[in-house]
C-alpha cells in the first residue's frame, strides 16, 4: 500500500486528491487530527525534545494529507521546539506544484519567534505567512502583534477560556470566516489533549495515527496530558502498513462524548 492509496481509503478524497465531503461534524467544514507516536505512546523526547518518529513512507503520507487540507494547525510549543515548515516539500516534483495549506498557530501570548522557518520561508516567497491566534484583550501584546503584522503575519485575537486556551470551535469559526473549509491538526501534546477531550472530540471528523516501531521510555512526552483515566472510544475505519510504520484511521462515534 502506498501513502496515497492509504489516504484514499482513510479520507473522502476526490480524483484530484482533494477532500470531497458532505457529512461533517460542522456544516461544510472537515477536521482531521493526526500525529505520530512511539509504541509506548510518546510523541517526543524529554522536555518535548523533537524525535523523528515517522518513516519515509508515513512522512510522505503526511505531506500528501497536508496538500488535501486548506489549513494546518499546531500549537506554539511545536513551533518553538520543532521549528516546522508545515508545507508539502516531500511530495514528488511536478510542474504545477501542490496546494500549500495555510499554517495556523495557537499562540495565546505571541511567543512565535520572528526568525522561525514559517515566517522566514514566507518572507522569501517559498511559503505562506502563518495565521496566528492569540488571546483577546491583552494590551501588552499590541506591540508584538504590530511587529508580526509588519512582517506579513496575520494575528487574530480570540476569546480564550480557562488556562488561557483558545477553544477549538472558536478556532474553526475564525477559519471559516477566512474561507477555510478543511483543517489538519498536527499537535503538539496540549493541542492533541484538547482535541481528544470533550466537547472538542465531537468536532473531529477523522483521527489518523502513525505508530513507529520504537520505544522512547517513561521520560518521553506522552500523546496527551489527560490524567482523568477515562476511556475515549474510537471506531476504526482503515489500517495499513507504510514502510515500518503502522497507520490507522479512526472515526469518533457520533452522539457521544466518548468518556466512560
Amino acid at each position: 500500500m502506498t501513502p496515497l492509496e492509504f489516504l484514499k481509503d482513510a479520507l473522502p478524497v476526490d480524483v484530484n486528491n482533494r477532500l470531497h465531503y458532505s457529512n461533517t461534524r460542522i456544516d461544510q467544514f472537515w477536521t482531521t487530527l493526526t500525529f505520530a507516536q512511539s509504541l509506548d505512546g510518546k510523541i517526543a523526547g524529554i522536555n518535548g525534545q523533537q524525535i523523528i518518529l515517522s518513516g519515509k513512507e508515513s512522512m510522505l503520507m503526511t505531506h500528501w494529507m497536508r496538500s488535501m487540507h486548506d489549513a494546518i494547525l499546531v500549537g506554539i510549543n511545536t513551533v518553538i521546539n520543532d521549528n516546522p515548515q508545515l508545507n508539502t516539500r516531500h511530495l514528488p516534483r511536478r510542474d504545477e506544484g501542490y496546494p500549500q495549506p495555510l499554517p495556523v498557530i495557537l499562540d495565546t501570548t505571541l511567543r512565535i519567534p520572528l526568525d522561525c522557518k514559517l515566517i522566514k520561508n514566507a518572507v522569501t516567497g517559498i511559503g505562506r505567512f502563518p495565521l496566528v491566534l492569540c488571546a483577546q484583550g491583552s494590551e501588552s501584546l499590541s506591540l508584538r502583534k504590530a511587529e508580526l503584522e509588519s512582517l506579513g503575519v496575520t494575528v487574530i485575537p480570540v476569546a480564550s477560556k480557562e488556562h488561557g486556551r483558545i477553544p477549538l470551535l472558536a478556532t474553526i469559526n475564525v477559519l471559516q470566516q477566512h474561507g477555510i473549509r478543511s483543517l489538519m491538526i498536527e499537535g503538539g501534546q496540549t493541542v492533541i489533549s484538547s482535541c481528544l477531550s470533550s466537547p472538542n472530540v465531537a468536532l473531529i471528523d477523522r483521527i489518523i495515527i502513525t505508530v513507529a516501531p520504537v520505544f522512547i521510555g517513561e521520560k518521553g512526552l506522552a500523546v496527551t496530558n489527560d490524567s482523568s483515566g477515562k476511556a475515549k472510544k474510537l471506531q476504526i475505519a482503515v489500517t495499513g502498513a507504510l514502510g515500518s510504520d503502522i497507520v490507522a484511521s479512526y472515526e469518533v462515534p457520533s452522539g457521544s462524548h466518548n468518556e466512560e
